[in-house]
């Protein structure tokens, strides 16, 4: 879940490379996009609003999302 689809999709494709392989709808602004690179897929849902969580605090060992 992300605020703006479009800047972390673009984020995602020149820090680290990942590319754009689908949005919808096919301009901006997107609600959902996916990206890959090496096998892996990121999927973006847009969420207005959304901040995430911090959640570190929570847990000593710390946080991260992982889907398989």
């Amino acid at each position: 879940m992300v605020p703006n689809v479009g800047a972390t999709a673009r984020w995602y494709a020149e820090h680290i490379g990942f590319h754009i392989a689908g949005a919808v709808p096919a301009r901006e602004p997107y609600v959902y996009a996916s990206l890959r690179r090496d096998g892996v897929e990121l999927m973006l849902f847009r969420l207005v609003g959304y901040q995430k969580p911090d959640l570190a605090r929570q847990r000593a060992e710390g946080v991260w999302d992982a889907y398989d």
